[in-house]
């Protein structure tokens, strides 16, 4: 038996706002979250840069006329991912995780900027990755002694 779905549409009309004029209000909270992005504020550049070092590294070198599979496989990346998939595959994660694990320093710089040092940020990263591979660990192990995988 197929499951009807109905499309509800939902509105809410509001009334006259005082010192709006039909265009987009931006109060002191869009302007707060507007701010990340400044200049003078540290996490957005840092977190700016690693983005665009990500970019770069997922778009470089290009693949070679003729190659087969996606492109990023041959950016240095794509390299990356393959070298971080020797230490991610007793868990189960192959190159693309690898590749995905790689943003991991803009939240580390973020942490730096709030903690106001890399003592806390890197003992975060260290603990929660044991943590995290360690469950991954059993839990992968378990799955494939039960058949999975």
């Amino acid at each position: 038996m197929l499951l009807q779905h109905r499309l509800v549409s939902f509105s809410i009309e509001l009334g006259a706002v005082p010192g709006l004029s039909g265009g987009v209000f931006l109060g002191p909270g869009a302007y707060g979250r507007g701010q990340v992005c400044d200049r003078r504020d540290r996490r957005g550049g840092i977190i700016l840069w690693l983005t665009i070092a990500l970019w770069f590294l997922a778009s470089f070198p290009s693949p070679l006329a003729g190659t087969t599979g996606s492109p990023i496989e041959y950016s240095i990346a794509g390299t990356l991912g393959r070298a971080l998939a020797v230490v991610f595959e007793p868990i189960g994660f192959n190159w693309p995780i690898g590749i995905a694990l790689v943003p991991v320093p803009s939240t580390l710089a973020a942490l730096k900027r709030e903690t106001g040092g890399w003592s806390m940020p890197l003992l975060m990263a260290g603990y929660l990755f044991a943590l995290a591979y360690a469950a991954s660990f059993i839990t992968y192990r378990i799955a494939l002694s039960c058949g999975g995988g």
